[in-house]
């Protein structure tokens, strides 16, 4: 870690008046002494404490060095940079020997830090995995110590008897963290803020009131999990954060050489389907070999679920774990992950007849729990899953523009307006400028009718007089005059497919288009 000059000013921020610097703000500091009247001699990197009363003839010959003085017979003291020493001049109502002792402690907790490095290395070195990794670490630091993925699957943990934290204890038993409490733990504010921090950051739940300090573990430069460390012997000191950023380089060096953490979980079958929506794995007989190892058999039948949490309203114990088991109940022959926020299903449709009654059962458990539902198209392989996994997050993304109040979005539904989401940034309301549809709305601005309107609702209904003059709230032969008029002004038969399809096609483009720059600017505000 090391106590540099930056470091050194950041650590007495309040309590400094003015810094004079000519030093390297980098360069770390060996050791500090404390300055007294005898003193002749002063080493370069050494950090010095005391009064400018005690240099007295002295300051005029000193070069190379850094001083922490309270000055206290007004001496200027830029006047003795110029001999490359660096000053930080501290106020007047300072007790010169408490500073001097904080100077101390910083390098007594940088000899701990390195003693806590030498420690983590060694056990790394040794070959004896990541739970021992975790548990020397934890009981350097005297508090209990959980590494999970981005799953949120526990990849290891300190002593269960060490955890004091019910719901830590429970995820800790179970092996994995439920729905239910990746739900509510994803809403937290302090957890989103935190993610965008480079820093270790604290999370706070009021289910879960023990402290708790995270950091993100990296692989490659991708996070891939996050150490937790509970209060739960002792009060966090904010020395910790030092060393969680120290133990995540270490977890990493671990999975890296395990090859991601493959040998440090038992479901080896959610590995698999992590790294398939990930798109990790290039090589087709190693996907077989995987899928064969990991206990993934699957029909040529096969879609993606991604339910949305987002909203989840859990009424039950966060304990119970209800949304795990009815989901499981719901698709019992799919494999569900959480990732990216989502609970992914990997669905055989073989074992899962959509028939109206099983399909109402899944409606009627997300309208209960507010939750949505994307649905890809049907494949035939696990291995394109990536794919399809795009479709159904799509289809979610795109029905809520279209349908917010339905909860099951399918994407063959949406499949025609997915080209232009894909294609938002780069596309204009001019480019869905029709001309038919321009001039029925230049008829009806300058007559005050309603053409434009009318020919929508009856391509809509598929040409049906009956039905469309039943949805304007009109006579039948009022419609027939609307639509003589429309045929008029454009000059084109609305009999011809292929012109009731582009006129069709050009409202609906438009609407989306309309809902989808509606909705960006929501998520803006």
């Amino acid at each position: 870690m090391g106590i540099n000059f930056e470091g050194l000013c950041q650590r007495f921020t309040e309590k400094i008046k003015k810094v004079y610097l000519e030093v390297e703000p980098d360069v770390n500091f060996v050791d500090v002494e404390l300055i007294t009247e005898k003193k002749t001699e002063f080493l370069e990197n050494y950090i010095y404490v005391g009064t400018t009363s005690s240099l007295k003839g002295k300051l005029d010959k000193l070069s190379n060095s850094c001083f922490i003085l309270l000055n206290d017979d007004s001496i200027i003291l830029e006047n003795f940079i110029d001999n490359k020493v660096t000053i930080i001049e501290i106020n007047e109502n300072e007790n010169i020997l408490e500073i001097y002792n904080e100077v101390r402690t910083l390098f007594r907790r940088d000899v701990k830090y390195n003693q806590f490095k030498i420690s983590l290395l060694e056990v790394l070195l040794s070959g004896d995995g990541i739970y021992k990794i975790i548990d020397v670490a934890s009981k350097l630091i005297g508090n209990p110590l959980i590494v999970i993925d981005l799953s949120f699957k526990v990849l290891a943990n300190s002593p269960i008897e060490e955890i004091t934290d019910l719901l830590w204890m429970d995820n800790v038993k179970k092996g994995y963290c439920s729905y239910e409490f990746i739900s509510e733990l994803t809403k937290l504010e302090s957890l989103k803020k935190g993610r965008k921090t480079s820093y270790p950051f604290e999370v706070t739940c009021p289910e879960s009131p023990n402290k708790k300090v995270v950091f993100k573990i990296e692989v490659s430069g991708k996070v891939i999990g996050n150490i937790i460390l509970i209060e739960c012997v002792k009060k966090i000191d904010p020395y910790d954060y030092d060393y969680l950023m120290l133990l995540s380089q270490i977890i990493s060096m671990e999975l890296e050489k395990k090859q991601f953490y493959r040998n440090t979980r038992n479901v080896l079958s959610e590995e698999i389907l992590y790294d398939l929506l990930e798109n990790n794995i290039k090589n087709e007989a190693i996907i077989e070999e995987r899928i064969e190892n990991g206990g993934l058999v699957f029909s040529s039948h096969i879609e993606v679920l991604v339910v949305d949490i987002t909203n989840y309203d859990f009424k039950k114990s966060i304990y119970a774990r209800y949304l795990d088991s009815k989901l499981a109940n719901l698709f019992p022959m799919g494999k569900s992950i959480y990732y990216n926020g989502d609970v992914i299903i990997i669905n055989d449709r073989n074992y899962f007849k959509s028939g109206q009654v099983k399909n109402d059962k899944v409606i009627d458990f997300l309208i209960e729990n507010k939750l949505k539902m994307g649905i890809s198209n049907e494949f035939s392989s696990i291995k394109d899953c990536s794919i399809y996994y795009h479709q159904a997050i799509r289809s979610l993304k795109i029905g809520a523009i279209l349908e917010p109040e339905k909860c099951v979005y399918q994407y063959e539904n949406i499949q025609p307006y997915n080209f232009i989401y894909m294609a938002k940034e780069q596309i204009m309301k001019e480019d869905f400028y029709n001309d038919s549809l321009y001039m029925l709305k230049t008829y009806d601005d300058e007559n005050n009718s309603e053409l434009y309107k009318t020919l929508y609702i009856y391509l809509k209904n598929n040409h049906n007089i009956t039905r469309t003059a039943e949805e304007l709230f009109i006579h039948r032969n009022t419609l027939r005059y609307r639509l003589e008029k429309i045929v008029d002004i454009l000059g084109v038969s609305l009999d011809e497919n292929d012109i009731s399809f582009k006129l069709y096609y050009a409202y609906k483009s438009m609407n989306f288009y309309k809902n989808l720059v509606d909705a960006q600017k929501k998520n803006d505000n």
